[in-house]
């Protein structure tokens, strides 16, 4: 049975309108709106237990043509993202002793940061063959969490998640957990996720859909500040902000009563941002397009 959210997991409130819904690879995803503070969630949603199954056996393939190990194509991707976010930490992290990465799929950020600061990168990865293929690059990765508190590990000052948040059940939980237990008292948070206003968003896979307001509220509401924000597209676009990154430092002291700011007119901006996204592919296509056609007419003469 799917389940069914009732309350908004960043403010509690129980008003929320239908924001969107789309089938996606055959499958209706329906998203909400919470009325009070704007969070933009899936529901109803698969259960924690069709969850888990769900990343161990069907995720890998869905997003690789019915492919479960590494495919050379997502591998460049994933080694160009790398690249990308590396930029991005360095801006503002001098040192990292101890990093984990948490979704790290085939490894290529756990190398990125390893070869960047010369630390220890770990990693955490459901998925079978991804697992496999970030061990074999010499890197210790965990299925789990719970695996990587069973072994014992000390914290890190560098944890990473890149598209990861949107499909946590519950991210202020969640990151509440990662400041508590394995993050260092002067340690870094990075964060990517797609953006509400340049990115479709809409998965099956994705429980939640970030602005970069509802983004900065949930870190904030965990026990964390926001040091740098940063909009991009990279690797797949040098113009569209289709992704947020945030990279941010535990509060030393948290308050137990948060209040959490509402986000305005989301279907506007919503609207406004993917409508130029939308404009931007067009012109780009057709432009290619009449490049390729001129290119022909030249070499014909």
């Amino acid at each position: 049975m799917p389940e069914i959210i009732e309350s908004c997991p960043l403010c509690g409130s129980s008003e929320n309108s239908l924001f969107n819904r789309s089938t996606v690879q055959h499958l209706l995803v329906v998203n909400r709106i919470c009325d009070h503070c704007g969070l933009v969630f899936q529901s109803p949603r698969m259960t924690q237990g069709e969850t888990d199954e769900f990343y161990k056996r069907e995720y890998r393939r869905m997003n690789q043509g019915g492919q479960e190990k590494p495919l050379a194509k997502e591998n460049e991707i994933q080694r160009q993202r790398a690249t990308a976010l590396r930029k991005i930490v360095v801006m503002q992290v001098a040192e990292v002793i101890r990093h984990l990465e948490i979704g790290c799929s085939a490894g290529y950020l756990l190398k990125a940061v390893q070869e960047q600061y010369g630390c220890t990168s770990v990693g955490i990865e459901p998925g079978n063959a991804f697992r496999d293929h970030a061990v074999q690059q010499g890197f210790k990765v965990y299925p789990s969490l719970e695996a990587l508190q069973e072994n014992k590990e000390e914290r890190f000052d560098l944890i990473s998640m890149s598209h990861v948040l949107e499909h946590i059940t519950d991210p202020v939980a969640y990151l509440s957990e990662l400041r508590r237990s394995w993050l260092t008292l002067n340690g870094w948070l990075f964060l990517e996720v797609p953006n509400l206003y340049g990115h479709f968003s809409f998965e099956v896979a994705h429980l939640y859909s970030f602005s970069s307001h509802s983004l900065e509220q949930i870190i904030q509401k965990a026990g964390f500040r926001m040091v740098q924000l940063v909009k991009h597209g990279q690797p797949r676009s040098r113009t569209l902000p289709l992704y947020l990154n945030i990279l941010a430092r535990p509060e030393s002291i948290v308050s137990p009563s948060f209040s959490v700011i509402p986000e305005k007119h989301i279907w506007v901006k919503r609207f406004i941002f993917y409508t130029l996204r939308g404009l931007a592919y067009k012109i780009y296509y057709r432009l290619n397009y009449l490049l390729k056609r001129i290119k022909n007419l030249l070499r014909r003469r």
